[in-house]
Parts: C-alpha cells; structure tokens; sequence
C-alpha cells in the first residue's frame, strides 16, 4: 500500500512525502540475495523529483520552532498544515491490514510478557519465604 501527499515551499518547489507499507525486502547474506517477510512502514522525501530525505516527521528542535516549523524529517520543515498533511497520508497506510495485524501481534506478545513477568515475580515471592 502506498501513498503520497504534495505540497509547496515557500520558495515554490514542490515537495513530496511517499508512505509506503513494505510487506518483503531482499537482502543479502554470504553471497546470496534472500527475500525476507517484513511489514514496515517508510517514509521518502522528494524535492522537485529528487529524494532528499526518509523517515517520520520528529519535533522539531528549538531552532526549527524559531524559523516557524513544528516538525523536522531530515532537512525539512513541516509547518503545522504540513505535517498534519504527511500524518494524514501514514495514518492511511496504518490502516492496511497488515500493518493492524501486526500491532495486534505486538499487543499480544506485550500482554504475554507482561503475564510472564507477574507469573516469575509470584514464583520468587513463594521462593523466598
């Protein structure tokens, strides 16, 4: 699942972010090119065609908020407007189904670990006494 959201800096150029769910990669491991199961979600910057950066948008830091950005990806600043535009299109790719079933795995292991880690703390409660 992919999608993409456009808009444009101040000095005119258009800029892109392109969401994408990544569901296999290939690799390479001793002299061999392997294709893996994966589900990831990247993010790509484009300016004017060109990628000039990757990943989600992160607060920005103090000197980023000075200029008027909220959010930074790389060397890019994202104004309020255009950071809720890039969550809009990473909220929409959240919503495949395999990026659910993977939170719903993780919630499940969370949940497990957690009921492990109460089971092994009764367990050297009984032991102690």
């Amino acid at each position: 699942m992919k999608s993409q959201v456009e808009w444009k800096a101040k000095n005119g150029q258009t800029l892109s972010a392109i969401v994408e769910l990544v569901a296999s990669e290939t690799i390479y491991t001793d002299g061999q090119n392997v294709e893996v199961k994966c589900c990831k979600i990247e993010v790509d910057y484009n300016l004017d065609g060109k990628h000039i950066a990757s990943g989600r948008p992160m607060k920005a830091v103090k000197a980023a908020e000075k200029m008027g950005f909220s959010h930074t990806a790389g060397k890019i600043g994202m104004t309020i407007e255009t950071y809720e535009l890039v969550k809009s299109a990473i909220d929409e790719v959240e919503q495949a189904p395999e990026w659910q079933a993977k939170i719903e795995t993780g919630k499940k292991a969370e949940k497990e670990l957690c009921e492990y880690e109460q089971h092994v703390n009764r367990v050297n409660e009984m032991m102690a006494e």
